[in-house]
């Protein structure tokens, strides 16, 4: 990248033939004009050239016509770190604590951590040095796309390595807040481990077919593909066996709903996992009160339609990495959408409440009716008191 601003060209090719100048920069110069009001102040400050000439952004193009952008590298790097909405929240020579937005990729991510140092350093400077293309860092720990939460990046594979050791050895805490089906019991899970599961696992399939005595070692062996299933999994995403007992949830909050019972905020402390959201989501679901949202080991709500789950990795709590030995603690707050789901299902639920006890009264309103006023319900629809109901509707 130069000090100064450069120029950028495409050519229109033919399947971008008759298509307008505004939404050509849209889909070819996303490089370096990452949001519409670039392309705005792009075309407002006659930066857009075609064929060496000014026009409108409602300009026809042809095919081979040469489409130039004026650039300057500063001002369309910072726009498109802001594009990606992150931000860091903890840093060190080697390492940075971002904070990721819901619809963030982790390559966008890997690619914003060295971005963001860059546009400091380019601030403090007063000018972009001259350099080679960003290269991506590394994640440490694997964040979902639709999901608020902070992630540890580092600048090399060594360091990644070193990290994943750390996360390995329990030296790593992962907050981690989510909205889960039904009233989660706290005793319950204070209570549940890897092999209460197994166990469980084990006694319900056993139990859903009856099986003679005397095939009772082939049964087992048919019934092990129900645990077969949880060893794969760990052993796929390369989990400790035992990864469930590594998880500590405290229930934050359980409201009411209309649709499910009832919803319940959750807490959780998870550790020896790079991957601290899936083994939450796995966790609750063997358990009965799975996650909020369409992922795997999900159950979305019937009148949710947001994709991905209402999870987020709200704090980490590690050793530096610079080797220090001091404590590094960093917590955001959960996303309010979190708390707005359960506050939402609870206000249908008590709209739906008081809709079915008003109701209930107008009916017992009418069955008490006197009798002289028979006609008067007749006229307006409502049984009189002395007519026979059945299931709530006049006999016949």
């Amino acid at each position: 990248m130069s000090r100064g601003p450069h120029v950028v060209e495409r050519t229109v090719g033919e399947q971008h033939a008759g298509a307008k100048l505004r939404n050509f920069l849209v889909q070819e110069f996303r490089d370096v004009l990452a949001i519409r009001a670039d392309i705005i102040a792009a075309l407002r400050q006659k930066h857009v050239l075609v064929n060496g000439k000014h026009t409108l952004d409602s300009h026809l193009l042809q095919t081979g016509d040469c489409v130039s952008v004026t650039v300057d590298p500063l001002q369309a790097l910072k726009s498109r770190v802001r594009a990606l909405d992150v931000e860091v929240r903890y840093s060190e020579p080697g390492v940075v604590v971002l904070l990721k937005a819901p619809g963030v990729s982790q390559p966008e991510v890997e690619w914003s951590a060295p971005a963001l140092l860059a546009v400091e350093k380019a601030i403090a400077a007063g000018y972009l040095e001259e350099c080679a293309e960003i290269q991506p860092w590394v994640c440490v720990n694997k964040v979902d796309k639709g999901a608020r939460s902070l992630i540890i990046l580092v600048d090399t594979e060594e360091k990644q390595r070193e990290m994943a050791h750390r996360v390995a050895a329990g030296q790593v805490l992962f907050q981690v807040c989510a909205v889960c089906h039904g009233s989660v019991d706290q005793r319950a899970v204070d209570k549940t481990t890897t092999q209460s599961l197994k166990q469980a696992a084990a006694a319900a399939a056993a139990d859903s077919v009856e099986v003679p005595p005397q095939n009772q070692a082939e049964a087992q062996i048919e019934n092990e593909p129900c645990m077969f299933e949880y060893d794969a999994w760990v052993m796929y995403n390369r989990f400790p066996a035992d990864i469930f007992d590594h998880i500590e949830t405290r229930v934050v909050k359980t409201a009411r709903s209309s649709t499910v019972g009832h919803l319940s905020l959750i807490e959780s402390t998870v550790s020896r996992t790079t991957h601290p959201s899936l083994v939450l989501r796995r966790y609750m679901y063997e358990i009965g009160k799975p996650v909020v949202g369409t992922q795997n080991h999900a159950r979305p709500l019937p009148n949710h339609r947001d994709k991905g789950a209402l999870l987020a990795i709200t704090g980490i709590t590690m050793l530096s990495p610079a080797g220090s030995g001091n404590s590094v603690s960093v917590s955001v707050e959960a996303p309010p959408k979190l708390l707005a789901v359960c506050e939402r299902e609870a206000k249908f639920y008590d709209q739906r409440k008081q809709k079915a006890q008003q109701e209930l009264e107008k009916y017992e309103a009418a069955r008490t009716a006197p009798t002289d006023c028979s006609e008067d319900s007749a006229a307006n629809g409502t049984p009189a008191a002395d007519v026979e109901l059945v299931d709530g509707m006049p006999a016949a």
